[in-house]
């Protein structure tokens, strides 16, 4: 987590570089390398690495599926400040296929890399939020980014960057959000397929990037009521600063694995609206409100929440909401929370119990409880009275229940 901080801490005071290129490694390529660089011009015959174009969206325009596009530092997308893209060498306003306007508007299976980092290789959509997507992805199979050669995404009035419509297989690797009207990154899981579904699944990834200073962080939707083949997989990504919430994860029909990421200073850390996610091994902390909200109205249930660290956030460690049903919280750590209620207060719960979980019940005739054993209280005496947060008796509400024994004694190791 540390290395993750100095890096955000670095991308406030950006330099931006526009000297020789100086290639890293990247994955092999099956098709054409196309260059793009600030001291680069736009013309039809742009996008050799002796001649290369100034903006990403004339090298997109070129590049074929398989394709490489390989940018050196700097700054993209809105130039002059105008908020027009009319300039030369700026980026290409369009539209999706849903009438949303991006910048760079990725329609083809290519990988769009940085030869410096996201600290050093900006898109900006300026500060008007005329643009609902900065980078909108629009096409399967692609790569926005990989560790080391990402990009810093700015000034979206709907998101930062923007997979959405039917695309599938798509990665985002080693970027940073800042600055975003709506979500730093926004996944719109949509599947028109007709059964039988395909096999093997289709996965979204979103590995080591950083969210910050955005409405929200991170957020996943998706609009099937059926089980389909889709993963999407959340591992070792930071939100941080963010308005609202730092991973905003609902819908349902797929699976969502969320793996050593962290939610820090946050209006709250995870918010999830879907049933059957994996939250595992991440940190969650000092968020403004709760750590987690599980919304039961509307998703909630049969969530694996499994070696995390939540500790110290404002308001509860895990707040429930009614009718979520057949939760397992175990072997976390869960301290320091304040046990305020969904958004700071609660009239359910007030402002004075210490809860790590907030079980508010059901409107069901057969409820399930939540079991959060093996977790660790803050006390080697288990959940009650400060210096350990609660759970259970004094925590639990209209018929709600929630299993603490037997409980950690010691507190496990934090990572990431």
């Amino acid at each position: 987590m540390d290395n993750r901080v100095s890096r955000l801490a670095l991308a406030s005071a950006i330099g931006l570089t526009v000297g020789a290129v100086q290639s890293i490694s990247v994955s092999a390529a099956t098709g054409t390398t196309w260059w793009v660089t600030n001291q680069g011009v736009d013309s039809a015959s742009c996008g050799t690495r002796g001649k290369p174009c100034r903006s990403i969206s004339a090298a997109i325009e070129k590049a074929a599926d398989g394709d490489v596009i390989e940018v050196g530092a700097g700054l993209y997308g809105d130039l002059d400040g105008d908020g027009a893209f009319t300039s030369p060498g700026e980026e290409h306003y369009s539209t999706d296929n849903d009438g949303r306007s991006c910048i760079v508007c990725i329609r083809k299976a290519i990988k769009v890399l940085s030869l410096h980092g996201a600290d050093d290789t900006i898109i900006s959509a300026g500060s008007g939020q005329n643009v609902d997507y900065v980078v909108g992805i629009i096409s399967s199979g692609v790569t926005l980014g990989t560790d080391g050669g990402g990009f810093t995404v700015s000034g979206g009035a709907r998101a930062g960057v923007h997979v959405g419509f039917i695309s599938q297989n798509d990665k985002i690797i080693g970027n940073t959000a800042r600055g975003n009207t709506g979500a730093g990154f926004d996944l719109e899981v949509v599947d028109e397929s007709a059964p039988p579904f395909p096999v093997p699944y289709s996965q979204y990834t979103f590995d080591g990037n950083t969210a910050t200073g955005n409405a929200t962080g991170f957020n996943v939707s998706h609009d099937e009521t059926h089980t389909i083949p889709e993963r999407v997989l959340f591992t070792g990504n930071v939100a941080i600063g963010n308005a609202n919430y730092g991973f905003g994860l609902s819908g349902i029909g797929f699976q969502l694995q969320f793996i050593g990421n962290v939610a820090n200073n946050n209006g709250a850390g995870l918010y999830i609206g879907g049933d059957r996610y994996e939250i595992r091994n991440s940190s969650i902390m000092g968020n403004r409100g709760p750590g987690i909200l599980i919304n039961g109205r509307i998703g909630g249930s049969g969530l694996m929440i499994t070696g995390n660290s939540i500790i110290g956030n404002q308001g509860a460690g895990v707040y429930v909401l009614p009718d979520a049903q057949g939760n397992t919280i175990r072997n976390n750590n869960i301290y320091g929370n304040g046990g305020v209620g969904t958004a700071f207060t609660s009239p359910v719960v007030g402002n004075t119990l210490n809860c790590g979980i907030v079980n508010t019940g059901f409107d069901l005739a057969s409820p399930e409880a939540i079991i959060a054993t093996n977790n660790y209280w803050g006390s080697a005496s288990g959940p009650g009275a400060d210096p350990a947060d609660n759970a259970g008796k004094g925590c639990d509400f209209n018929q709600g229940t929630t299993v603490v024994k037997p409980f950690a004694t010691t507190a496990y190791g934090i990572s990431p």
